[in-house]
């Protein structure tokens, strides 16, 4: 039998911030048209446990990638785990790009806790 559940966090920025992958890009966000997401997949069957994570951000970080493995490792620790980024042109900077906005750490922490509870 397959087991399956899935779980999202908002991660839409309250604040203006630069938006990450417009290059030289001299203004930070004006607005929300759409919110950004952490979504996760989880599957199991008897042999093995999945955790898929998508994240709508330019790139996520090794940094941001370990965190979410030690989230999962006290509830999931055989799990396999994916963790992607959606590479929207259209969510804050998470990683340094020269020229292309900078990050903002309360931004990165709440990503970070909020990506880490839905997976």
């Amino acid at each position: 039998m397959l087991q399956a559940g899935i779980a999202q966090a908002d991660i839409t920025p309250l604040e203006a911030l630069d938006l990450s992958g417009f290059a030289r890009r001299k203004n930070p966000s004006v607005g929300v048209l759409d919110p950004i997401m952490s979504k996760s997949l989880f599957l199991k069957n008897k042999q093995k446990s999945v955790i898929i994570s998508s994240n709508d951000v330019l790139a996520v970080s090794a940094e941001f990638c370990q965190s979410i493995v030690q989230a999962v490792s006290h509830s999931s620790p055989d799990a396999l785990l994916n963790i992607a980024a959606s590479h929207t042109h259209s969510a804050p900077a998470c990683v340094s790009l020269r020229c292309c906005g900078q990050i903002d750490p309360a931004f990165i922490e709440m990503f970070h806790q909020h990506a880490a509870k839905a997976a």
